[in-house]
Protein backbone atom coordinates (compact mmCIF):
# COMPACT_ATOMS: atom_id res chain seq x y z
CA UNK A 1 0.00 0.00 0.00
CA UNK A 2 1.35 3.42 -0.96
CA UNK A 3 1.84 5.71 2.03
CA UNK A 4 1.17 9.17 0.60
CA UNK A 5 -0.72 11.00 3.34
CA UNK A 6 0.48 12.23 6.70
CA UNK A 7 -1.81 11.93 9.73
CA UNK A 8 -0.82 14.07 12.69
CA UNK A 9 -2.08 13.25 16.16
CA UNK A 10 -1.41 15.18 19.34
CA UNK A 11 -0.84 13.06 22.40
CA UNK A 12 0.80 12.99 25.78
CA UNK A 13 4.52 12.15 25.52
CA UNK A 14 4.36 9.57 28.31
CA UNK A 15 1.43 7.79 26.63
CA UNK A 16 3.21 7.82 23.26
CA UNK A 17 6.42 6.47 24.79
CA UNK A 18 4.58 3.70 26.65
CA UNK A 19 2.63 2.68 23.54
CA UNK A 20 5.79 2.77 21.40
CA UNK A 21 7.65 0.54 23.84
CA UNK A 22 4.79 -1.99 24.03
CA UNK A 23 4.35 -2.03 20.27
CA UNK A 24 8.08 -2.56 19.71
CA UNK A 25 7.79 -5.62 21.96
CA UNK A 26 5.18 -6.89 19.48
CA UNK A 27 7.41 -6.15 16.51
CA UNK A 28 5.36 -3.12 15.43
CA UNK A 29 6.04 0.57 15.14
CA UNK A 30 3.51 3.26 16.00
CA UNK A 31 2.77 4.08 12.36
CA UNK A 32 1.98 0.45 11.55
CA UNK A 33 -0.25 0.11 14.62
CA UNK A 34 -2.21 3.26 13.77
CA UNK A 35 -2.65 2.09 10.17
CA UNK A 36 -3.83 -1.31 11.40
CA UNK A 37 -6.43 0.41 13.60
CA UNK A 38 -7.61 2.64 10.73
CA UNK A 39 -7.88 -0.36 8.42
CA UNK A 40 -9.92 -2.29 10.97
CA UNK A 41 -12.26 0.70 11.44
CA UNK A 42 -12.85 0.79 7.69
CA UNK A 43 -13.24 -3.00 7.32
CA UNK A 44 -15.60 -3.44 10.27
CA UNK A 45 -17.28 -0.02 10.06
CA UNK A 46 -16.89 0.41 13.81
CA UNK A 47 -14.24 1.16 16.39
CA UNK A 48 -12.04 -1.84 17.23
CA UNK A 49 -12.90 -1.35 20.91
CA UNK A 50 -16.01 -0.43 22.87
CA UNK A 51 -15.80 3.08 24.33
CA UNK A 52 -17.66 3.41 27.60
CA UNK A 53 -18.28 5.97 30.28
CA UNK A 54 -19.60 5.55 33.78
CA UNK A 55 -23.29 6.28 33.91
CA UNK A 56 -24.67 8.89 36.26
CA UNK A 57 -26.09 6.09 38.42
CA UNK A 58 -22.65 4.44 38.71
CA UNK A 59 -21.10 7.78 39.62
CA UNK A 60 -23.67 8.33 42.35
CA UNK A 61 -23.31 4.79 43.69
CA UNK A 62 -19.54 5.17 43.87
CA UNK A 63 -20.01 8.02 46.38
CA UNK A 64 -22.17 6.00 48.78
CA UNK A 65 -19.22 5.27 51.10
CA UNK A 66 -18.22 8.91 51.35
CA UNK A 67 -19.20 10.67 54.59
CA UNK A 68 -22.24 12.91 54.39
CA UNK A 69 -21.96 16.64 55.06
CA UNK A 70 -24.79 18.18 57.04
CA UNK A 71 -26.28 21.28 55.40
CA UNK A 72 -28.54 23.48 57.53
CA UNK A 73 -29.93 25.80 54.86
CA UNK A 74 -29.44 27.19 51.34
CA UNK A 75 -26.86 29.74 52.49
CA UNK A 76 -24.73 27.04 54.10
CA UNK A 77 -24.97 24.99 50.92
CA UNK A 78 -24.00 28.00 48.76
CA UNK A 79 -21.02 28.71 51.03
CA UNK A 80 -19.91 25.08 50.85
CA UNK A 81 -20.00 25.18 47.04
CA UNK A 82 -18.18 28.52 46.92
CA UNK A 83 -15.41 27.10 49.13
CA UNK A 84 -14.97 23.96 47.01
Amino acid sequence: MRMDTRVQVRSNKELKDQATELLEGMGLDLTTAVNMMLKQIVNERRLPFQPAAATFENAVLSTMDEPSIPVKDDDTFADMIADA
